[in-house]
């Protein structure tokens, strides 16, 4: 489903509490916009304009779904460590010991390459899916070199529950994705009959400019955007600015997670803590009280831990 943009220009919570506004102005002056323009403001105006209220406040908000992404997201990597430990503590053991380090098998099993690999999950499912054929296939000779037949059929294990976990967490981010879009367009069906109203105010009430004037759209929030391109390993800051702890940023990873979090600079020392990890593909609204100390750490730095180099996004 592709992203549906909003046009709405305050937050949602903002839409909410102007349309019950307009809606009220519109129950006591409906009879005005009526005798004006009768083929649209028709007898059902004010209760259509309830219905896409309520529809709006049907879709509820981004939290739960991200919470879900996030809990996908944690599975996804108890099962990463699962398959580090196993292949480094036990099955480059015993390929090392039947075939030799840097050998041709030490490579088609992918110890070459194993560095791309301990940090990103695409990688490691198809890592780990050759590393279940290649047992598969040379079971026997790993047996006689004395690898126990339990830790050979770890392989295939592990295997099926990183391809799974992965695919779990895909399929939480494209419904987050989708309900996102579903909750945009109600919105956007809200903010359409508040425009309405406020452009038909400028006949109805004409003479009367201070009615005229209850049916103004609320002001745009100030919106200030960040992006940039993240290497593998480094971290960026975003901006440096004392932020209200209820002040809402809503953070986006491109490509891979990413770790955002206030920090302060102390002569040059950099302290702080992760606040919020955001994982690959998904965006993330938060207060700032949950990236730190908003009365201690002013910079708001973004790290890329993973063996990928991505893009971040932070709008306040």
């Amino acid at each position: 489903m592709g992203k549906v943009e909003a046009i709405y220009t305050v937050s949602q919570p903002t839409v909410l509490t102007e349309a019950q506004s307009f809606k009220n102005l519109y129950a006591a002056d409906h009879a005005a916009f009526e005798a004006k323009d009768p083929g649209v403001f028709v007898v059902t105006y004010e209760a259509d304009f309830l219905a896409l209220i309520v529809a709006a406040i049907a879709t509820g908000t981004d939290e739960s779904y991200m919470d879900t992404v996030h809990a996908e997201t944690e599975d996804v990597e108890v099962v990463m460590e699962a398959c580090r430990k196993y292949i480094q503590n036990t099955l480059r053991y015993w390929v090392v010991k039947k075939w030799g380090e840097g050998s041709g098998m030490f490579n088609a099993f992918g110890f070459d390459d194993y560095k791309n690999v301990d940090k990103s999950h695409e990688k490691m499912v198809s890592f780990m899916n050759n590393v279940k054929n290649l047992c598969a296939i040379h079971t026997a000779e790993l047996l006689a070199e004395g690898m126990p037949a339990l830790e050979i059929a770890k392989a295939p294990t592990l295997a099926g529950q990183i391809l799974t976990e992965k695919g779990e967490q895909k399929t939480a981010i494209k419904i987050r994705e989708e309900k996102s879009d579903i909750r945009v367009a109600a919105y956007n069906a809200v903010w359409t009959i508040m425009l309405q109203l406020n452009g038909a105010s400028k006949m109805v009430f004409a003479d009367d400019p201070s009615h005229m004037a209850l049916y103004n759209m609320p002001e745009t929030d100030s919106v200030h955007t960040f992006s940039d391109d993240i290497l593998s390993g480094e971290t960026d800051n975003a901006f440096e600015r004392t932020l209200l702890p209820n002040a809402q940023l809503t953070l986006e990873a491109h490509d891979v997670n990413l770790d955002f979090g206030l920090m302060k600079l102390v002569g040059d020392v950099v302290t702080g803590g992760v606040g919020v990890n955001v994982p690959a593909g998904t965006s993330v609204t938060v207060q700032a009280s949950a990236l730190g100390d908003v009365t201690q750490n002013h910079f708001l730095n973004i790290t890329n831990n993973t063996a990928n180099d991505g893009s971040w996004k932070v709008v306040n």
